[in-house]
């Protein structure tokens, strides 16, 4: 008995001092932070608006992906903005974008007057809603036909990313549905971003979009990543194969609990191999691959 209890008083012990630490940590985290109002103004920077045109500013101090960030959402002019700004330092380290069909802006600051900022957006949600559905209901007669061409779109979205087509390898790229609203849905990274667009097909706008940074973790140096293009070259001569021979579905940069490494996935016939390569080292640290039927 008398050991059990010793043995109790000791996990009591070490549970208070792992939540006093976490608390110091988060403490110490907010005390060295730029401040909400310089995050604030990192992200209306960031998405090139003008503050004063800013409204229903929500900003959380929060812990991401093993680092402490501000979350950041706010509307100006028809678009909503979601952003993860460093707590450290200001840099974006994830962002998103969606264009508000229907939006009144001046609805939008009376009712956050009275009402909390996810009321308000309930609010426009429903007018989106209802610009929708009438579209989809007047192109499900029909075939709809797109005013710009896929590769507009994918040009459409590098240029909007501030990317050139060499930098960037994309990984989707399709015509689709979106609310009713036809848009190309375009998915493509650099050597530390992996980039989601969805681009109106009727007139080439924005109409949703974010990235996130593969810088997220700790003791990360993009500079020593040895790069997708040998990462590739890795995987493909580990089964056996050269470049050439295969058809890649996959490559790309992850963070998965603070490694980085290169996910790479390829066929080749009818079978689908899948690496996870070390973006350092260049060690293959997973492997695997499927068989599909004929």
């Amino acid at each position: 008995k008398k050991a059990a209890l010793i043995i109790a008083c000791a996990v009591a012990i070490l549970t208070v001092l792992g939540v006093g630490t976490v608390f110091a940590t988060n403490v110490a985290a907010r005390v060295t932070s730029i401040g909400k109002e310089d995050a604030q103004n990192f992200a209306f920077a960031d998405a090139g608006v003008d503050p004063a045109s800013v409204i229903g500013v929500k900003t959380e101090f929060e812990h991401e992906q093993g680092q402490f960030v501000y979350e950041v959402d706010f509307l100006a002019g028809n678009t909503e903005y979601e952003y993860w700004i460093k707590a450290s330092d200001g840099s974006v380290v994830k962002k998103q974008s969606e264009l508000v069909d229907g939006f009144d802006a001046d609805k939008v600051q009376s009712d956050l007057d009275d009402v909390q900022l996810d009321d308000a957006q309930t609010d426009a949600g429903s007018a989106q809603a209802d610009n929708t559905q009438t579209d989809a209901g007047s192109t499900q007669t029909g075939n709809a036909q797109a005013g710009i061409s896929l590769e507009e779109a994918k040009n459409k979205a590098f240029a909007d990313a501030g990317v050139s087509a060499s930098q960037a390898t994309c990984t989707k790229s399709e015509l689709t549905y979106e609310d009713g609203v036809q848009v190309y849905e375009i998915e493509f990274y650099t050597s530390d971003t992996e980039y989601d667009y969805e681009i109106k097909a009727d007139n080439g706008d924005v109409y949703k979009k974010s990235f996130e940074s593969f810088q997220t973790g700790k003791n990360q140096n993009a500079g020593s990543y040895i790069g997708v293009d040998k990462a590739k070259a890795i995987a493909v001569k580990h089964a056996g194969f050269q470049t050439s021979d295969v058809t890649f579905s996959k490559a790309k940069l992850e963070n998965d609990d603070g490694s980085t490494e290169y996910e790479i996935e390829f066929y080749k016939g009818t079978t689908e191999y899948e690496y996870k390569i070390q973006a350092v080292t260049g060690d293959i640290l997973e492997y695997d691959h499927d068989s599909m039927p004929d």
